[in-house]
Parts: C-alpha cells; structure tokens; sequence
C-alpha cells in the first residue's frame, strides 16, 4: 500500500506540475442560496438554489423541486448566477430605434419616389429619408423604452468555472483514486 500511496502522489504531482498555475487552486463557488443557472455538458439547463458544494460536486435545489441534484463539477460547462429581474427598459429602447428608423427612412423614399421631393431644382430625395429616419429612431426609442419598462426578465453573470483540477484520494486498502478534469 505504501508503495502505490507513493507512486500516486508522485504521478500527481508530476501531473499537477504540467498544469496551468490556477489548476490546483481551491475552486470558489457563490454562496449557498444564490439563484443559479447550470448548464450541463449534454447541454442540460438546470435552474435553481445553490444548496452547497463538495470537493467535486456541485449541489442544486432545481425549481419546484424538494430535493437537491448533485453535478459533477467536471461535467458543467457554464455556471451563471442571477442579477436579478429587472425592467427591460433599454432592449425596448433599442428595438425602438431600429423599427422607428426603418420605418421613418422607408417612409421618406416612399414619399420621394413620386418625385414629390424636388422643389425649385432643390433635391432633396436624400435628405427626407435621412430626416425622418432619425425622427423615426427617437420616436421609436422613447415608445420602446415605454414599453421595455413594462416587461421584466432576470439577467445572468457568467462564474468562471476552473480550467483544470486535479485531486487525489485514497479509498480504504486496495489503493489509490486519481481524478483529473480539464476544460479547453
């Protein structure tokens, strides 16, 4: 038993030594109790309370769920934790502006097309599109911002997952468990 107990530490400590400086770093998680968003290698989205952590596994209370899922942390692939539901005040605004001003520059070719936007040898087919679809974009930017308000979604932050872990564990007489996770 020595022997193996030996060898294994020394493999993974050679392994540990290929590894980026921040592989054998403790992994920080958000507190138990913070709403998080888990995305799983197999593309799985799970959402839900952070009830805790293990050496390797993560621990959430999926929505509406009386018990806790555990997750291996070498199968997740994204770790997002809410900011909170808020107003969608500037995607409303955005989408404002871009309809108003399609909408206000379409108008204007619309009305010049005739050759209604030619007076006294003055062109202006340009400049009327041009106006109106910035008219169009403010107009459309405050009704969007109006009505963005009204709406409300949860936006999430990206946690930094670890790159790399590295950990070694031994179980009872026979020998030695070696884990090591990477994420490219």
């Amino acid at each position: 038993m020595g022997r193996k107990l030996a060898a294994g530490a020394a493999f993974a400590l050679a392994l540990g030594g290929a590894l980026p400086e921040d592989a054998g770093a403790q992994v920080i998680l958000p507190p138990p109790g913070t709403r998080v968003r888990v995305t799983l290698d197999t593309s799985e989205q799970v959402t839900g309370k952070l009830a805790g952590a293990h050496r390797d596994t993560l621990l959430v209370r999926p929505e509406l769920q009386e018990t806790d899922r555990a997750m291996a942390l070498g199968s997740l692939t994204r770790l997002e934790v809410s900011r909170g539901i808020r107003p969608q005040t500037g995607k409303g605004a955005l989408i404002g502006l871009v309809s108003g001003a399609a909408a206000g520059a379409a108008s204007g070719m619309v009305v010049c097309s005739g050759g209604n936007c030619v007076n006294s040898g003055e062109d202006l087919t340009t400049l009327v599109p041009v106006v109106l679809g910035i008219g169009g974009g403010v107009v459309g930017a405050g009704v969007g911002a109006l009505i963005g308000s009204r709406f409300r979604g949860e936006h999430w932050r990206t946690f930094p997952l670890p790159r790399a872990q590295v950990s070694v564990n031994v179980r009872g007489e026979p020998g030695l468990r070696l884990a090591y996770t990477v994420r490219l």
